[in-house]
């Protein structure tokens, strides 16, 4: 895949919310970090990831498939998806034509959105899989 014009390997990762790069990678790309602090726990994971900002990458390719004005956050990878640069999550799975089908991407009880300041926020909704089971258009998407 290529960042602006420049390789980059990224792990295709169905357990994170969102695209992460490491900082180093973004400066390196010319990218201007515009700061953001909150913390991730990537699903399945004990490990707390900071999210130290966030990017917007003018033009991302991966395949055939080529993206505009991309939102990605700036966090430590290192631990999550050595040894890979970085992280493209569910975010951008829509976009890139990328499914999943058969399984839920969403634990029961625990969902993530982005705020008004376009940081990562924990919500919980006790009803998820209720709503689930009760509701078959959500098992399509």
């Amino acid at each position: 895949m290529t960042i602006n014009g420049k390789e980059a390997t990224l792990a295709v990762d169905s357990w994170s919310d969102v695209s992460v790069l490491p900082a180093e990678l973004a400066n390196s790309l010319g990218l201007q970090i515009q700061q953001c602090s909150k913390q991730l726990q990537p699903a399945g994971d004990s490990n707390v990831m900071l999210i130290t900002g966030r990017v917007t990458i003018a033009t991302l390719c991966v395949g055939d498939k080529t993206l505009q004005n991309v939102q990605m956050y700036i966090g430590d990878v290192k631990k999550a998806a050595a040894p890979v640069q970085g992280i493209l999550g569910l975010d951008l799975f829509p976009r890139l034509g990328i499914g999943i089908t058969g399984v839920p991407t969403d634990f029961p009880n625990r969902r993530r959105h982005v705020d008004q300041d376009d940081c990562i926020q924990d919500s919980h909704d006790d009803d998820w899989l209720e709503k689930y089971q009760a509701e078959p258009e959500l098992r399509k998407q």
